[in-house]
């Protein structure tokens, strides 16, 4: 394999590596090493993974190694990654460039959440399916938190004495979600004002409320329990 008419030459403009490169029938070996010799970098690489590229006919002048690279490489089925601290790694898939990476996107969901008659619910748990991302609801319903963007969101709403609830996000546009009561398979508990226990379970004075009594008050334990503090 024969190399002629060889000449590079180097410059660094804005943390780019641009170079002039003019050879005929090159290998992608001679070619690394002319890289190396006239640039910062250090290209790691198999031998057999390169062995094969040749015949290259470069006429390179002022221009960022990552073009020249491209040309070495197209048609073929190695990739380069260029590392922070001047290493270029020649492997077998699809390139990256790490020095460009971005920071994950973020995608921010908002909205509020009111039960059928319109009122509004605080203290509605939010929790974002197949995670452990969890919000819940201010005093007036409403709710606004970010997150990484994925391609599918799913968020699962849940109220004591409701029935649970997914919404699928579509986009940032704010949300109203609407609980159904559930008042029909809510045991009684005991709300201690930091968890609630079974009615049984506990030995303190309490007050109770039944699923009518729950029914009556909007299907709010808060309201229910007004008035009724022993």
């Amino acid at each position: 394999m024969c190399v002629s008419a060889m000449q590079l030459t180097a410059a660094v403009y804005s943390q780019e590596v641009k170079v002039t490169l003019s050879v005929k029938d090159a290998s992608f070996e001679s070619v690394i090493r002319l890289l190396e010799k006239n640039t910062e970098y250090t290209f790691l690489y198999e031998d057999r993974h390169i062995a094969e590229v040749g015949g290259l006919n470069l006429n390179f002048r002022d221009t960022d190694i990552k073009v020249v690279l491209d040309k070495c490489l197209q048609g073929t089925n190695l990739s380069y990654r260029l590392m922070n601290n001047h290493t270029i790694v020649i492997q077998r898939g699809v390139a990256v460039d790490t020095t460009k990476q971005k920071a994950p996107q973020k995608m921010s969901v908002s909205g509020v959440v009111k039960d059928v008659k319109g009122e509004v619910l605080p203290g509605v748990t939010i929790r974002i399916k197949n995670t452990q991302l969890g919000f819940v609801t201010d005093i007036d319903g409403k709710f606004k938190f970010d997150f990484p963007r994925q391609d599918t969101v799913v968020l699962i709403f849940s109220f004591v004495g409701y029935k649970t609830q997914e919404f699928q996000v579509k986009n940032d546009k704010p949300i109203t979600i609407v609980l159904k009561e559930d008042v029909t398979e809510m045991d009684e508990v005991v709300v201690t004002g930091i968890q609630m226990k079974a009615k049984e379970s506990y030995t303190g004075a309490v007050s109770s409320i039944n699923a009518e009594q729950l029914k009556m008050n909007k299907g709010s334990p808060w309201r229910a329990l007004r008035g009724r503090a022993p």
